[in-house]
């Protein structure tokens, strides 16, 4: 459920519509299942998405202030509040 024109995941498909944004967790582990590819098949193409996610990744989720990943994008105006995980230590 990958949009090639916005470079953007969706979450969920349902009766012909894809109309949730994916969340972080959505764009983590398909960076990762490519990676794996990656290593398997050595694909550069594959490579190259994973990039690419990781590049849009950082563009919806990453919180500057302080310094970690939102779970959402924050387009999503039915979610109230965004959340993410606190430092690990």
């Amino acid at each position: 459920m990958y949009q090639p024109a916005s470079g953007k995941l969706e979450r969920r498909y349902r009766a012909g519509s894809a109309g949730i944004d994916g969340y972080l967790d959505d764009y983590t582990f398909l960076s990762q299942g490519l990676l794996d590819l990656y290593e398997a098949s050595f694909d550069v193409r594959l490579l190259s998405w994973a990039v690419h996610l990781q590049q849009a990744q950082d563009r919806l989720f990453w919180d500057d202030k302080q310094r970690g990943y939102f779970t959402t994008s924050g387009q999503d105006r039915s979610i109230l509040l965004r959340t993410r995980e606190g430092p690990r230590l």
